[in-house]
């Protein structure tokens, strides 16, 4: 095994060995902690983050919204940060985006060629495998994923955030939904039905008599489908309420 002789004649050689070692060793570290999870929740013990299900307050959660997006620029079309925060609620529990996401050529994590898929999906799968900042969200007692095309639960900075990605035929029912509140939702759903449409899990609305899709690219499309006056996110509440008070 060969070794570095610091004699006089090569002390300067030896140097610069340990100088180029601490900038390598630097700029690892410093790569690593591009994928920590920010401190989105203040954790008590100095350690990291973690998610203990109380609420945020809403100027903090949106700082949170804002990180979260901030590593998927120029992979979405269109992102809406939706829920809680969308309706301007003084404590947001979870965090909800609602995003047109663009397709290209992507290299799938573990993969060696590349196809077409979802830009924004197959980033995400790569911040997951590297760990760190993103892991998976864990949802009941039996401890399953949401992991889907649709939709994607995942843990950053303490908060959970879950993603639903839409297009053009289905971007006012979605981000309606995911606006909430959910008793709202719920009935906006039962008004759909009353007037011949169903709204389906992948969030586009269709027709009872031939199942065709109704496109709905803005909430006023969705709420006129309802037969319902849009409603500002802000005064969004359960309808019955709203008409008792």
């Amino acid at each position: 095994m060969s070794r570095c002789r610091c004699h006089r004649d090569n002390d300067s050689g030896c140097l610069w060995t340990i100088v180029i070692f601490l900038l390598l060793l630097l700029i690892v570290r410093g790569g690593d902690r591009k994928h920590e999870a920010p401190r989105c929740r203040r954790s008590t013990d100095g350690g990291a983050p973690m998610s203990t299900g109380k609420p945020l307050p809403l100027a903090e959660a949106r700082k949170c919204a804002d990180l979260f997006r901030a590593h998927f620029v120029g992979m979405a079309d269109r992102w809406i940060v939706a829920g809680s925060i969308r309706r301007e609620k003084a404590e947001v529990g979870d965090i909800e985006h609602v995003v047109i996401p663009r397709f290209g050529e992507v290299v799938p994590p573990g993969g060696m060629f590349p196809e077409r898929g979802n830009v924004l999906w197959n980033h995400l799968d790569q911040l997951v495998s590297i760990g760190g900042a993103f892991t998976k969200a864990v949802y009941g007692e039996g401890e399953s994923f949401r992991w889907g095309e649709r939709y994607r639960g995942v843990m950053f900075g303490g908060m959970k955030h879950e993603v639903f990605v839409a297009d053009a035929n289905n971007l006012g029912a979605i981000l309606t939904i995911r606006t909430g509140p959910a008793d709202l939702s719920r009935e906006l759903v039962t008004a759909l039905r009353s007037r011949g449409y169903y709204h389906m899990h992948e969030g586009y609305v269709r027709s009872l008599g031939d199942g065709a899709i109704r496109p709905c690219p803005t909430e006023e499309a969705f709420f006129e489908l309802c037969g319902i006056p849009v409603v500002p996110p802000e005064r969004r509440r359960p309808l019955f309420t709203a008409r008792a008070s």
